[in-house]
């Protein structure tokens, strides 16, 4: 899980030591003018550090659905006890977004980071389980090994953003093998592929998180 950030500059601070620079010529650059410029970064610098003790405004923040439904809005009351003064607008979606364009300011996803010109620093790592729905196993067999998968068949996820398709995925002596099985159900969105995985349609691999609930339950 990565949290992505814009690379952001100081406007103020630019401006500050920009509008200071220029009362004087280079002649009559005095100890007066360095006083000025001096006072005039304490006090951006005052200003910086108590956005950072108290910080307030509009954060945007984009994430899967099922990271924000199920881990991050439930442990929200803590963040905004913390910083009261912080509007939240959080939009829960699993395409890429244009952090720039649509004026998002951090982003948490899954994987790899895909783009060098954002700021990317891993938050967590997320456990991945394979599952099926219990009838699903009463007609197929409860696999225990590789070899066991032959006969059985999956439900595949695609990204609506790029049309890659996502199979099986096991790590074999330190190593991951890709396991593509056939398939009668294909889905676009985290919900839908746990949808039909309950229905019966074939085994999923998906973060733990994401059916801790459901299999509480069902082994309750």
């Amino acid at each position: 899980m990565w949290r992505v950030e814009r690379r952001q500059r100081h406007p103020r601070c630019r401006h500050r030591i920009a509008s200071s620079a220029c009362k004087s010529s280079p002649l009559s650059f005095t100890s007066s003018a360095a006083t000025r410029l001096l006072a005039d970064l304490e006090e951006t610098e005052a200003v910086f550090s108590a956005a950072r003790n108290n910080p307030k405004g509009l954060l945007r923040v984009d994430m899967p659905a099922g990271v924000g439904r199920l881990m991050v809005i439930p442990a929200l009351p803590q963040f905004t006890a913390r910083y009261p003064l912080i509007e939240l607008e959080i939009g829960l979606n699993d395409r890429p977004v244009d952090l720039i364009r649509e004026g998002v300011d951090c982003v948490l996803r899954g994987g790899a980071s895909l783009d060098d010109s954002l700021v990317a620093r891993p938050m967590a790592m997320l456990d991945q389980v394979t599952c099926a729905s219990p009838d699903y196993l009463k007609r197929f067999g409860t696999p225990q090994c590789l070899a066991d998968l032959e006969g059985h068949q999956m439900v595949e996820y695609f990204s609506s953003s790029n049309g890659k398709r996502y199979g099986l995925e096991f790590m074999v002596n330190d190593q991951v093998q890709a396991i593509n099985l056939p398939k009668q159900v294909s889905v676009n969105s985290a919900d839908g592929y746990l949808a039909a995985c309950e229905a019966g349609y074939g085994l999923v691999q998906t973060p733990y998180y994401h059916v801790a609930r459901r299999l509480a339950h069902s082994t309750g």
